[in-house]
Order: C-alpha cells, then structure tokens, then sequence
C-alpha cells in the first residue's frame, strides 16, 4: 500500500503539507516531490493573552463611537 501511495505523491508536481511534521513523514516514506508547509490554522498568539476588559470596552467604544455612559452588553450565540 505505501508504495502505491509514494507513486501517486511522486507523480506530484508538488505536495503541499499542513506541518512540518507532515512534510518530515512523507520525507521519511521517501517522497521526493517538492513539498511546501503551507499553515492552516489559526494564529494562536494573537489570542494567547487576551485583552483586559476595560480594554476592550475602550476599544469598542472607540470602534463604534459609543459615549462613556452608555452601558455595553455583548450576546453570543
């Protein structure tokens, strides 16, 4: 079976792979196609250390010209 796969991967013109662990898999099955490490995830340091709340209040505020007396209530579905 994986050497039906490695024929079809080689036949490739080009693998593109998730991770680099991916990339390093199919290396070690001995693909010799190029691959590439395209991420397709999410950033996850941007949301590593989230916002104070009076930050984000400001932020809003600022965003959507809300006056400081006004309250602010966020639903989420």
């Amino acid at each position: 079976m994986l050497t039906t796969s490695n024929w079809v991967v080689n036949s490739a013109n080009h693998v593109i792979t998730p991770t680099n662990k991916a990339k390093d898999i199919l290396l070690s099955y001995g693909i010799s196609s190029p691959i590439t490490t395209v991420a397709t995830g999410i950033d996850i340091e941007k949301y590593k250390e989230p916002m104070k709340s009076l930050d984000k209040k400001n932020f809003a505020r600022k965003k959507y010209g809300i006056d400081s007396d006004c309250e602010i209530a966020v639903v989420v579905r």
